[in-house]
């Protein structure tokens, strides 16, 4: 592929994220969350309890990032912390009652949001556009563990 397409590739991406962030963000500005917090709440939703260090390194962040936001939610009492057996120093996070409820809102939100963008495009453009962003995700993440590996980093 030219690098001018890969290029246009990328700023095509990097437009389609911020329109979404500004979108995500007015969805859930009647929700009291950031998209951030969103995505804590989501890890817990769909994969039970979670250590911050579990959420940073799928979510490819720093621990500090994902523990910012875990206080906040915790101040919140959207998600509770527990004692770890398998670590002491890094409690397990659970969603509480409230956050599940908060986060089952936040989805029907999204639902809505998505149903209207879904009749934008075609079925077959939504199966191409999945595929070639799956196949760029996972080119992408190979080459991240590539860098991290050759930075001494853990990915």
């Amino acid at each position: 592929m030219p690098l001018s397409k890969a290029h246009a590739i990328t700023h095509r991406i990097r437009q389609c994220c911020s329109h979404l962030d500004e979108l995500k963000d007015a969805v859930h500005q009647s929700t009291g969350i950031t998209s951030g917090m969103r995505t804590v709440l989501e890890a817990l939703y769909e994969r039970g309890m979670l250590t911050v260090p579990q959420i940073a390194r799928a979510r490819g962040v720093t621990r500090q990032h994902i523990q910012t936001l875990a206080d906040r939610l915790l101040a919140n009492a959207l998600i509770t912390s527990l004692d770890n057996p398998k670590d002491r120093r890094s409690p397990l996070l659970k969603l509480t009652e409230k956050g599940t409820a908060l986060f089952e809102t936040v989805r029907e939100h999204e639902t809505r949001f998505l149903t209207g963008m879904s009749r934008a495009l075609s079925a077959y453009d939504v199966d191409v556009a999945l595929s070639t962003l799956g196949a760029l995700e996972s080119h992408l993440a190979n080459e991240r563990a590539r860098v991290a590996q050759h930075s001494g980093q853990s990915g």
